[in-house]
């Protein structure tokens, strides 16, 4: 009944159910039956579903084939809380993540700052790459307060510098999508300004 009611994003009959965990205990889902739950609504992009089984049971994690997409769509969407919930129970920040959500169009925002032209002898641009964890995608949409909750030590340590394979380094995402106002926020936890990509 759990996965069926996150697969719908039927929040009403979650909470019902936590509150009855919360009243009795013994009476309360199973472990199993929050994973599947949790499975559930990642399979069908369910932030607010996941929100509430996490906060059913402060034991309850996704399973590791649950925990990218979930940290992903909860990035994607805005959902702060779900990130940092997700994030407090060890979901990895740069485990890799389906880019689907970017799949056939750009739907990321272009950022804060006008593009600058390009010098007449430079080379030509290089492809934007698709977000491959939900750090990146977090930095790539410009999402500040996503990105603070990433940095905040206490939620998740990480090297901030982790390339893609590429070379190109988050503060390089942020500066190439023109999202200058996170990139003091990448600075201050130690990105490193001097870094080089494959490219240069």
């Amino acid at each position: 009944v759990l996965a069926r009611a996150a697969a719908a994003g039927r929040d009403d009959v979650l909470e019902a159910a936590r509150a009855l965990a919360a009243t009795s205990p013994a009476a309360g889902p199973a472990p199993a039956h929050l994973h599947g739950a949790l499975a559930a609504a990642a399979a069908r992009c369910q932030p607010r579903a996941a929100e509430v089984v996490l906060r059913s049971d402060a034991t309850a994690r996704p399973r590791p084939e649950d925990s990218g997409p979930l940290l992903r769509v909860a990035v994607a969407r805005r959902r702060h809380a779900l990130a940092e919930l997700l994030l407090l129970r060890g979901v990895e920040p740069l485990g890799p993540c389906d880019g689907a959500l970017f799949d056939g169009a750009d739907v990321l925002p272009r950022g804060d700052a006008a593009p600058a032209a390009p010098a007449a002898d430079a080379p030509p641009p290089p492809p934007p790459q698709r977000a491959t964890t939900p750090f990146f995608v977090a930095v790539e949409t410009g999402d500040l307060d996503a990105v603070r909750i990433f940095l905040d030590q206490r939620v998740a340590v990480f090297d901030v510098d982790a390339p893609r394979p590429d070379g190109s380094t988050a503060l390089m995402a942020a500066l190439a999508r023109g999202h200058v106002a996170v990139a003091p926020a990448l600075l201050a936890a130690g990105a490193a300004a001097t870094a080089c990509a494959s490219l240069g």
